[in-house]
């Protein structure tokens, strides 16, 4: 096992992947018992965009313990075609909500366009128009088509951002 140190993050390796993946809500929900709550009918209820609109998704979380859960719903996004290199996931959205003990409750997230920006050859920030698939999940770790290492499959809601 090995610490790695950056400016930004400390991730801590075991082998060839991190023990703890982006987004894990050890440290945000410590003050509360961590139960598993689990994800089921994520929505996207804007499936088509203009540049500068929002798009809005939801899922709904069953917590079927004793006792109370936090949970950080976080939705990822992947640029399906784009003119230069972007990351495989980006982070766009997230709320902290906390599910009492034997409920369901429904998230909504709203997500502007402009989250969905890369950096240009020429250095400036934009949106270009396109496919994004929408990720929701509780953190990092879900299964894409080009990530094939992870342990759960999350499928993905498709939006069309138009010009």
């Amino acid at each position: 096992m090995c610490l790695y140190r950056s400016y930004a993050s400390t991730v801590i390796y075991s082998g060839s992947r991190g023990i703890f993946t982006f987004g894990n809500t050890i440290a945000g929900c410590i003050w509360i018992q961590l139960m598993s709550s689990e994800y089921s009918n994520r929505t996207l209820y804007t499936p088509e965009v203009r540049i500068g609109d929002t798009v809005k998704v939801s899922v709904t979380l069953r917590n079927r313990s004793e006792r109370d859960s936090c949970e950080v719903v976080q939705a990822y996004f992947q640029d399906t075609v784009s003119s230069v290199a972007t990351s495989h996931i980006k982070l766009c959205a997230f709320e902290k909500v906390i599910v009492p003990a034997h409920t369901e409750m429904n998230v909504c997230l709203d997500i502007p366009t402009e989250r969905f920006s890369l950096i240009a050859e020429d250095l400036s920030e934009r949106v270009e128009p396109g496919e994004f698939q929408i990720y929701i999940h509780k953190n990092s770790d879900f299964r894409t088509e080009r990530n094939v290492y992870a342990t759960d499959t999350v499928e993905p809601l498709r939006v069309w951002v138009r010009a």
